[in-house]
């Protein structure tokens, strides 16, 4: 997921016209292969402490796991966009505040602390401070596309259109990654309460974004 989302921000460090704007999209670029190479190095240490373990499954998990199968095509999806500014605020704004939250402080982080596991925390707790900080740029980004007195209201129609289709995939791709807590052993409450966290989460992003809440 990291790297897919690592390459749909790529193209929009080439296409982004601005100093400014290019930058922070590569900062956030870096920062998801950084997290990605965390992973890497915590699988490879794994392996060395637990002869056990494997992750072999995991290339034909992300290709045909109905949890992660929808996960898998919006990142996808997001990669093949042709429009750098959609990828961007899809990935930052509505992908993440929902899917990536979900996943990793919901699930991840929470249950690896349950565990005995200190490690899967730490990572992720630097993971979900880059992420904050991407999310208020972006937010300012679109704040300021918005404000614009000539194309202002064309940019925030098509923010918003983009906000309302990736939306509704993005919570159907939740609901579908919802078993994952069932097989962690998440009690039914449990798992809705942290969907219903990461939703408000996400809510709250896109108002500070676009000044109201969409539907």
């Amino acid at each position: 997921m990291e790297y897919g989302l690592f390459l749909a921000l790529s193209y929009g460090v080439r296409q982004a016209m601005s100093d400014t704007v290019q930058f922070s999209v590569v900062f956030q670029a870096a920062d998801r292969l950084r997290l990605l190479q965390d992973i890497v190095f915590h699988l490879d240490a794994l392996s060395e402490d637990c002869p056990e373990f494997s992750d072999g499954g995991a290339r034909g998990a992300w290709l045909t796991d109905p949890t992660l199968v929808p996960i898998r095509e919006i990142v996808e999806h997001l990669v093949a966009c042709e429009d750098w500014v959609e990828a961007l605020v899809v990935a930052t704004l509505v992908f993440e505040p929902l899917l990536g939250r979900l996943a990793k402080a919901e699930l991840f982080s929470r249950r690896a602390a349950l565990a005995g596991d200190g490690t899967t925390p730490a990572v992720l707790a630097g993971s979900l401070r880059d992420t904050a900080r991407h999310i208020d740029a972006v937010i300012e980004l679109v704040r300021l596309v918005c404000a614009d007195p000539e194309h202002g209201a064309a940019n925030r129609a098509a923010i918003e259109g983009w906000v309302q289709s990736w939306g509704v995939r993005c919570v159907d791709a939740a609901r579908a990654f919802l078993p994952a807590f069932t097989a962690a052993g998440v009690p039914d409450a449990e798992r809705d309460a942290a969907l219903t966290r990461t939703t408000a989460v996400q809510r709250d992003v896109l108002v500070a974004a676009l000044g109201r809440a969409q539907r």
